[in-house]
Order: C-alpha cells, then sequence, then structure tokens
C-alpha cells in the first residue's frame, strides 16, 4: 500500500511527458489510474494482500522413504557407488568407463542415501545425446545404470525407492521444460514391465537383430575396400562430416543421434573398450583416393562382427551392408555379420536372405512429465548397437 501511495502521483508529475514523448497514449495512462485506484482499494478492504505460509512436512503421514537424502553427479565419488553396482548388476565396476560416461560425457543421475553420511542405496543415472528431432537439432538423454540396493529392493510400487530415484530423474531431466527433450534407453524386460506399471515409461519401438547370410563375393561390389579411419587425420574427419551430412537429411521425419566425427571420436575413439581394440572404424571406398560411400564400426561377436554404426545415407546403406559383408567374408572366412537396430527401421537394412531376430528389448519414452507423446514417437527413432552406453 506504501508503494501505491508513492508511486500513483508520478503518473500526474510525468505522466504527460510520457505521452508526448510517445512512450505510451493517454488512455494507458487513465487505464493505470483506475488500475491504482481499483489495487489501492482492495488492499485496504482486505481483498488483496501479501501472507508468508510456513509448510511443514507431516512426518507421521509420510512414506517411509520421507528423510532419504537425494544427490547429483556433483555429490559423490565413482567408488562410492562401486558396491552398489556390483551387488545391482554382479559383474565388476570399471571406473574408466563410469567416468567415460559421466565425466567426459557429461553424465546425470540421481542417488539416494537412507542418510546424510550413509552409503549410496539408489541410483538412476543417464546418458545425454545430440540428436536430430524431425529435422531439428534438440537434446535426449539415455537413462542407464538404474540399480536398487538388493537389501533394501523390496517392492516396485509408488512408495519404493525404486519409484522415487526414477520419477526424481525424469522430473529433473526430461520433458518440454528442462534439458532434454527426450529420454530413451535399452532397459531389461523387468525394469520396462515396472516403468510402464508405474507411469513412467511407455513403448516406442523394439530393438531387434538382422544377420545376414553368407556374402557372394562374385559380384562387382568386390572391387570396394575397407579403409581404417584415422581420426587424426582432417581430411578423414572431413569424409565422415560429410557422409553424417548425407545421412541425417534422411531422417527428417524421424529421430537419430548425431553422428559426426566429434561423436565418433567420444563414442568409441575415447571409449575406454577402444584400449582392448573392441571396436573398428572403417570407411567403405572403390579406391583410396575417392570419397567414401559409408562409415561402419565393427565388434567382435557372437564368433562374428556386430555393426555399432552404419553412416550413410539410406540409399546406399543395403549396398554398404552387402559390401561389408563380402569384406570380412573375405578376410575372414565367412565370420557372420550382424546388425541391431529398431524394427522400424528394418526396410532400411534387410538384404537378401537375411533373418530378423527379437532381442525382447523395447525402447521407452519419458511418460512421467510432460513431453512429446508416445504417438508421435512411436517407430520414429534410427538406433544402432552404438546408442547403447555399456557395449
Amino acid at each position: 500500500m506504501k508503494t501505491l501511495e508513492q508511486v500513483r502521483p508520478l503518473i500526474d508529475s510525468h505522466g504527460q511527458k510520457l505521452v508526448e514523448e510517445g512512450v505510451c497514449a493517454q488512455v494507458d495512462l487513465a487505464d493505470m489510474e483506475l488500475e491504482f485506484r481499483k489495487m489501492q482499494e482492495e488492499y485496504a478492504s482486505g481483498r488483496r494482500g501479501f501472507r508468508l505460509l510456513s509448510l511443514q512436512r507431516d512426518l507421521s503421514s509420510a512414506n517411509e522413504w520421507a528423510n532419504v537424502e537425494f544427490g547429483d553427479i556433483q555429490s559423490f565419488e565413482p567408488r562410492e557407488v562401486a558396491e552398489l553396482f556390483e551387488e545391482s548388476f554382479k559383474v565388476g565396476f570399471d571406473e574408466d568407463l563410469w567416468n567415460w560416461k559421466y565425466g567426459q560425457g557429461d553424465g546425470k543421475c540421481v542417488v539416494a542415501r537412507l542418510g546424510k553420511q550413509s552409503h549410496i542405496v539408489a541410483h538412476y543415472g543417464g546418458a545425454p545425446r545430440k540428436i536430430i528431432y524431425f529435422g531439428e537439432e534438440s537434446m535426449a538423454i539415455q537413462p542407464c545404470d538404474v540399480m536398487v540396493h538388493p537389501s533394501i529392493r523390496k517392492q516396485y510400487g509408488k512408495g519404493s525407492l525404486f519409484f522415487e530415484v526414477a520419477a526424481t530423474f525424469l522430473e529433473r531431466e526430461i520433458g518440454n521444460t528442462v534439458s532434454h527433450l527426450l529420454g530413451f534407453g535399452f532397459p531389461n524386460q523387468k525394469t520396462m514391465n515396472i516403468s510402464k506399471r508405474l507411469g513412467l515409461y511407455e513403448k516406442t519401438d523394439d530393438f531387434v537383430e538382422i544377420v545376414y547370410g553368407k556374402a557372394d563375393t562374385s559380384t562387382e561390389q568386390t572391387r570396394y575396400c575397407l579403409v581404417e579411419y584415422n581420426p587424426q587425420d582432417l581430411g578423414s574427419r572431413s569424409d565422415l562430416d560429410q557422409l553424417w551430412e548425407s545421412m541425417k537429411v534422411d531422417y527428417e521425419k524421424g529421430i537419430v543421434g548425431v553422428r559426426d566425427a566429434d561423436y565418433i571420436a567420444h563414442r568409441y575413439i575415447s571409449h575406454p573398450f577402444s584400449k582392448a581394440n573392441q571396436y573398428r572404424c572403417v570407411f567403405l571406398r572403390e579406391n583410396a583416393r575417392v570419397k567414401p560411400i559409408a562409415f561402419a564400426v565393427l565388434k567382435d561377436h557372437a564368433g562374428g562382427k556386430l555393426i555399432m554404426d552404419l553412416i550413410c545415407p539410406v540409399a546406399l546403406m543395403k549396398n554398404a551392408i552387402t559390401i561389408l559383408n563380402q569384406q570380412l567374408s573375405e578376410a575372414g572366412g565367412g565370420s557372420e555379420l550382424r546388425l541391431w537396430l529398431t524394427s522400424s527401421g528394418v526396410d532400411k537394412a534387410l538384404t537378401g536372405d537375411a533373418i530378423v531376430n527379437e532381442l525382447g528389448i523395447e525402447i521407452p519414452c519419458n511418460s512421467w512429465n510432460p513431453g512429446p507423446s508416445a504417438e508421435l514417437l512411436d517407430g520414429a527413432w534410427w538406433l544402432t548397437a552404438g546408442d547403447m552406453d555399456f557395449i
């Protein structure tokens, strides 16, 4: 009320000058005078006012996790989550892989402790990913390393710690109003079923495997060769970026993760697994002097080769796979070639007598807070094994 009393006379003192300078019209001054008078009357009558409210939780009605301490990626050191990881997944904790994902990769997470000084008992992480979303640049995040310590993994309802950390992560990281428009991932079937039942996820696609038959090496594709990728060579990086530019235009009506030279450097060249030469990055060229028709990343798998990534225009994709199959057959005595991908993309990559196998993996999207609908995202993703964070 005191502010109004002091400001209102300024209208009389300076209003006409504001009109003359074109800042406002005479009618604006009249409206402002009416509004000030209305506010003063409402304050004087008690209809308008300010109240300071102190809200306190009634712990007697809160759930059993009311006093859990939540933290983010800055609240702990990697070694603090090692025991939880090993108890949850029954595999050794790889600190290099963790630092690659959450340090170099700017990973996000929510962790939970039963008290301020106690051990971490739950973790829900995510690996950010640049994407092309229906022709526009955007950001997604892949939920990963979802774990609750077996000693308190009693149930998975809406009163569970799993639900608390999952919902908190989704609210912080995924949706229309936060940093990552979309979430995607490769949860095991149990996690997917629980998350759908709790209203956290909806399904957008299935992840499947294509197994390619023995290559026919008698056709003209044998004139092509595989040339190892040199990430230090500016010309090679430029060729890779051009292939990505030619590929992404084919996904203007869908969603694809960015696959430029910077991404390849992070995902494969800097990945801890590359120290053991698990990834082979190659161009498919007709000869060393011409532009490549495709770029591929290969990994040993099940006695053969798994295509982790394939970067080329959609129109050349089947031809590129045929060439890969031929080259690998000649070099390795007929080792089997496989490709994992979203089922909506099978028609882009299915050749000859190849067969399609189910992997039992569903691709989810966030359904907990506002974001693009599952109907819009249904069948829109192009994902391959390289989009997974853990192989």
